[in-house]
């Protein structure tokens, strides 16, 4: 399929079937950490984990909540662009977003988050795993 853009012709593929779950499957998990990253703000307790919310559990879930939603609308944006063939990006966002779970496995676990530490792997494993793959295909 040829597409032309600005008086310019492209020749436009179609995204394989693999590739796009792929790259659905980042969105989706973006825009979870998108909620979580809500919720945390809405329900400090569920990122803290210990029975009382101060002002430096309040910092913190702020913070979190900065660092998800923005990563996590970049990841989503950036994925669907490269549905559409347009992939400059997509895997320094991918490394970038898939580090920053491996950074919430490690204080899920040094700071007794189960939660947070499982869903940060989860991410962590798709994000990393999907660039890994991408870059190998």
């Amino acid at each position: 399929m040829i597409q032309k853009q600005n008086d310019y012709q492209i020749e436009v593929t179609p995204v394989s079937r693999t590739r796009r779950v792929v790259l659905l499957l980042n969105v989706f998990f973006a825009l979870i950490t998108v909620v979580f990253g809500i919720l945390a703000v809405v329900d400090p307790l569920l990122v803290s984990g210990h029975g009382t919310v101060n002002a430096t559990v309040e910092l913190y879930v702020q913070a979190y909540m900065v660092r998800a939603v923005s990563i996590g609308v970049v990841v989503a944006v950036v994925a669907v662009m490269a549905l559409r063939r347009d992939a400059r990006g997509l895997l320094p966002v991918l490394l970038v977003a898939g580090l920053s779970q491996v950074g919430d496995v490690v204080i899920g676990v040094s700071q007794g988050i189960p939660g947070m530490a499982a869903g940060g792997l989860l991410c962590a494993v798709v994000h990393l795993g999907s660039a890994a793959w991408l870059r190998r295909s």
